[in-house]
């Protein structure tokens, strides 16, 4: 079983192959699943705007941590061009499944994780807050403008616009939120 993607523009494609005993990178290094330490599956949502355009696309990650040596990171994206990202969940996760699989039964002690890592949750949690304080400022701004000049700035009107972009969505905002807190599993329970 194969997977392949490309990070991001500076990047070249990686490529990963599971044997029956370890999973090989491209750069021709493998790893063996019974030194695998700790597994880390978690989505990062993506960022659109008020107008519904995707800023950046959400996608899901794995980080698979050894023992000894430096983690193996694989993403649901694909880096195609600029601005451009192909989604492979497709075979991302039927790879990351099987990998799971492989992992949990050459290491019983190996650890699961699903979510974000804390620092990156925490991190996300307080800019969702901070468009939930600022936008409602932002737009007590605007008027208490209109009333004292009669003129409003127009890059306070765009930065309100794009932060209530983001301050309606935070229900879906919350919900991935919610859904991103690191938890244990077990990759064999059905």
């Amino acid at each position: 079983m194969e997977y392949s993607f490309r990070p991001s523009l500076l990047q070249k494609e990686r490529s990963f192959r599971l044997e029956a005993d370890r999973i090989w990178r491209s750069e021709g290094e493998a790893v063996r699943f019974a030194d695998i330490h700790k597994i880390r599956i978690y989505d990062s949502p993506g960022m659109r705007n008020l107008g519904g355009t995707t800023l950046s696309p959400g996608f899901r990650r794995c980080v698979i941590r050894p023992a000894h040596g430096s983690a193996i990171v694989l993403s649901s994206n694909h880096f195609a061009g600029i601005s451009n990202f192909e989604d492979r969940r497709e075979s991302f996760d039927p790879f990351v499944a099987a990998l799971m699989q492989r992992v949990s039964a050459a290491n019983p002690s190996a650890i699961f994780i699903s979510g974000m890592p804390i620092a990156l949750w925490l991190l996300w949690l307080v800019a969702v807050a901070g468009v939930m304080i600022v936008t409602p400022l932002a737009a007590l701004l605007i008027v208490i403008e209109m009333f004292q000049d009669g003129k409003i700035d127009g890059m306070l009107i765009v930065a309100t616009f794009l932060l209530a972009g983001t301050f309606f969505g935070f229900i879906p905002m919350a919900r991935t939120l919610w859904r991103a807190l690191p938890r244990r599993f077990d990759p064999t329970a059905a």
